[in-house]
């Protein structure tokens, strides 16, 4: 299997597709305490991972910045959360819940 690609532009630099499914985390593995099955964590990432809104309307983009040292990136596409930050703050999009379902779903052994 080859490298996966780098992409810019989602997150505040550079990174491989592979970093957005942290399974390992503590964050995942928390996550999915108590979900015996895939169903149940399917059924778990939809009641609890609540959509972004601004001002009463979805929002797909989110808007960040991030500080690093001296300096601040903005990003004004739409970001792309890991899974263990999706699992931590309990807010996402549609391609972050499904980066966290397919992360917290390889964390229980599905292949």
């Amino acid at each position: 299997m080859g490298e996966l690609p780098v992409i810019e532009g989602k997150r505040f630099w550079a990174f491989r597709w592979d970093e957005l499914f942290d399974f390992n985390s503590y964050q995942v593995q928390e996550f999915i305490r108590g979900c015996g099955t895939p169903r149940i964590l399917a059924d778990k990432v939809i009641r609890v991972i609540e959509y972004p809104f601004y001002r009463g309307q979805p929002d797909d983009l989110h808007i960040l910045n991030c500080y690093h040292g001296k300096w601040c990136r903005r990003v004004d596409l739409d970001f792309w959360q890991k899974a263990s930050e999706t699992a931590v703050i309990r807010i996402g999009d549609c391609e972050d819940s499904t980066f966290l379902f397919v992360a917290a779903a390889r964390a229980m052994g599905v292949p």
